[in-house]
């Protein structure tokens, strides 16, 4: 229950998250970006034996994928 002392108040946050890809014959490329914004907000936490226990939002995350069908 939100009066228990084991749980914690968290803010409402919202993310944009992007992908493009291209394709060409049997390859493929994507890039993308996770939390474009680089926002900051945690997505659980708690309270356990006196200790507070936050999980925070991955941070912004760029990244690409190369595959190719065989």
């Amino acid at each position: 229950s939100p009066l228990d002392a084991s749980y914690a108040a968290l803010k409402g946050f919202s993310t944009v998250d992007l992908r493009a890809g291209l394709v060409r014959g049997r390859y493929q490329v994507t890039a993308f970006v996770r939390n474009l914004f680089d926002e900051t907000a945690y997505i659980s936490g708690g309270n356990s034996g006196g200790r507070s226990n936050l999980i925070p939002l991955q941070p912004r995350t760029v990244g690409a994928t190369l595959s190719a069908t065989f």
